[in-house]
C-alpha cells in the first residue's frame, strides 16, 4: 500500500478552471521520499487498526480515498479529490466529447423521452425517433429516475452498445433496440451569428479540449460565409479549462514570437513561457471581448493577452481572478487527484490571482426588456458601430 501511494503514475495537464485531462505524455514522477515513507508508517498503523476493530465493515480503498480527500482540503480551495463517482464527469467535460445517443432527453410523464435526435448520431442509426420513451437502460428500470442519472446509464465506450426498453406512444409497442454508442461532441462555442452588416458575434463558454476546433471553425465561417470585418468574442461565465486552447486563440490574432502567459512551478515540464508561434496571424480586424465576474483562468490569460498586445477591447466587469494551475494526478482507474501545481503571469508580469483583469471599457450587466441586447454587448456594438 505505501509503495502505491508514493510511486503513483504521475500524469500531469495544465488546468485552468475546473476540468479533467489526460496528458498527451507522461512521466514516471518523482521518486519516494523518504521522509514520506517514515510518516506512511502512522497511517498504515491507523488504517489497520480500523479495519481490524472498527465495530462495522471498513473498506481499505474507501479510507485511502478519504485520507486523500483530507490531504487535498487542507492545501487550497482548487485542489481536490477526483472520486469515482465523478470521475467520468470529469474526463467527459475535459474531453469535450463522450460515448453516447446523440439524442437530448426530457422528462414525460417520470419517464425520459427523446426530446432531439442528432443528425448522424447512434439514436438515428438505431431507428429511434422523437417522443420515444425510455423504461429500461439495460437491466435498469429508469422510471422515476432524474435525467443526469439515466443519461450517465446511457454512457459508455464509443463502439460500445447498449439495450434499451423503449415505450412508442404513437404506435403502442413495448420493443427492445441494441444501440451502439458513437462520440457526441459537448458544445463549447455558442450563439454564432452575424450583427448588421459585419460584426461576427460568438460565445466561448469553457476551454475543453475541442475548443480551439469548434472556435477556428466557426469563426472561418463568420469570415468565410458572412464576410465579418469586426468580431466579439463573449467570454461571460467562462471559468477556464485547458491553457493550450487559449494560446491557439491568441495565436489567430497577436504576431509570432510575443508571450502569451508564463506559467511558474517547481515541476520542469510546467515551467515554461508560452509564445505565439504562427508567423502571421490571419485575423486582423478589430475584436471586442467581454467579461464578467465569473470569467476565469483560461479565458483570463486570453483575455490579458490580447489586452496587453492591444488586439482586442475588454468590456464588462472585473473578473475573477484565478491564476493558479492545477495537475491531474491519477490514483488507479477511478479516481485521481487534483493538486495546484503552479501559478501564471500575464505577458506583463502581473500576478492576477484574487485580482483578476480590469476592463478597458467597465460596464455593469443589465438584462434587456425588449428583447435588444444586454447593456454590454450593446457597449461592445457602440464600440463597432462603423461595421453595423
Amino acid at each position: 500500500m505505501k509503495q502505491k501511494i508514493v510511486m503513483m503514475f504521475f500524469c500531469f495537464a495544465l488546468i485552468f478552471g475546473g476540468g479533467l485531462s489526460q496528458a498527451s505524455e507522461s512521466s514516471g514522477g518523482p521518486g519516494p521520499n523518504p521522509q514520506i515513507l517514515a510518516e506512511l508508517k502512522l497511517f498504515s498503523k491507523a488504517a489497520s487498526a480500523i479495519i481490524a476493530g472498527y465495530v462495522d465493515e471498513a473498506n481499505a480503498r474507501d479510507l485511502l480515498y478519504h485520507a486523500v480527500a483530507g490531504m487535498l482540503a487542507s492545501l487550497d480551495r482548487y485542489s481536490m479529490f477526483i472520486d469515482p463517482k465523478n470521475f467520468e464527469y470529469f474526463q467527459m467535460h475535459v474531453k469535450g466529447a463522450y460515448g453516447g445517443l446523440g439524442a437530448e432527453l426530457i422528462k414525460k410523464d417520470g419517464l425520459p423521452a427523446i426530446n432531439k435526435i442528432m443528425p448522424g448520431g447512434a439514436a438515428e442509426k438505431a431507428g429511434l425517433q422523437i417522443d420515444d420513451r425510455f423504461l429500461k437502460v439495460g437491466d435498469v428500470p429508469v422510471s422515476g429516475k432524474e435525467l443526469p442519472e439515466v443519461s450517465g446509464l446511457i454512457r459508455g465506450e464509443v463502439g460500445s452498445s447498449v439495450t434499451l426498453t423503449i415505450w412508442r406512444t404513437k404506435e403502442n409497442r413495448l420493443f427492445d433496440v441494441s444501440v451502439t454508442r458513437s462520440s457526441v461532441e459537448i458544445p463549447a462555442v455558442h450563439d454564432v451569428h452575424k450583427i448588421g452588416k459585419a460584426i461576427g458575434y460568438l460565445r466561448v463558454s469553457n476551454f475543453q479540449e475541442n475548443t480551439f476546433e469548434q472556435f477556428n471553425q466557426e469563426l472561418e465561417g463568420l469570415v468565410q460565409k458572412e464576410k465579418i470585418k469586426a468580431l466579439i468574442i463573449d467570454l461571460r461565465d467562462n471559468g477556464g479549462g485547458l491553457l493550450p486552447g487559449a494560446i491557439q486563440m491568441a495565436e489567430k490574432f497577436i504576431p509570432k514570437g510575443k508571450l502569451i502567459v508564463t506559467v511558474q512551478s517547481k515541476i520542469d515540464a510546467q515551467r515554461k513561457e508560452h509564445m505565439t508561434a504562427q508567423e502571421k496571424p490571419p485575423y486582423d480586424f478589430r475584436v471586442v471581448i467581454l467579461v464578467n465576474h465569473s470569467s476565469a483562468s483560461a479565458s483570463e490569460v486570453f483575455s490579458a493577452a490580447m489586452q496587453f498586445y492591444g488586439r482586442a477591447t475588454i468590456v464588462g466587469e472585473q473578473t475573477f481572478g484565478k491564476a493558479s494551475v492545477q495537475s491531474i494526478i491519477p490514483l488507479d482507474e477511478h479516481s485521481a487527484m487534483k493538486l495546484t501545481t503552479a501559478r501564471y503571469l500575464t505577458p506583463g508580469g502581473k500576478k492576477i490571482d484574487h485580482v483578476g483583469i480590469t476592463p478597458d471599457l467597465v460596464i455593469p450587466f443589465g438584462a434587456a426588456q425588449d428583447g435588444s441586447p444586454d447593456t454590454q454587448v450593446k457597449a461592445a456594438v457602440e464600440l463597432l458601430k462603423e461595421f453595423l
